[in-house]
């Protein structure tokens, strides 16, 4: 008998809704990534990054960069929003 797997829900829905949201947009012919944003590593950093990439198996490079960044935001401009008692 197989194990049923239980629907867990977010901590945060608001900033998984929002982060869904965005990346569901991506799938639209309008929303095509024309901006680009580059950064550096030193030799530390790259060094974790890519034993990162390949411990958990990470494809798409680009793709994980993006996301998290993304998360980053998002839960930093859900953090700073203003609250009913500020």
């Amino acid at each position: 008998m197989s194990k049923k797997r239980k629907n867990r829900k977010p901590t945060n829905s608001k900033i998984y809704r929002l982060f869904d949201y965005l990346f569901m947009a991506q799938k639209k012919k309008n929303s095509l990534r024309t901006h680009k944003h580059a950064f550096t590593l030193n030799d530390e950093e790259n060094k974790v990054f890519n034993r990162y990439v390949e411990k958990y198996g990470v494809h798409n490079r680009s793709r994980f960069i993006r996301e998290a960044v993304m998360l980053s935001i998002i839960r930093k401009l859900e953090e700073d929003q203003p609250t009913l008692f500020d």
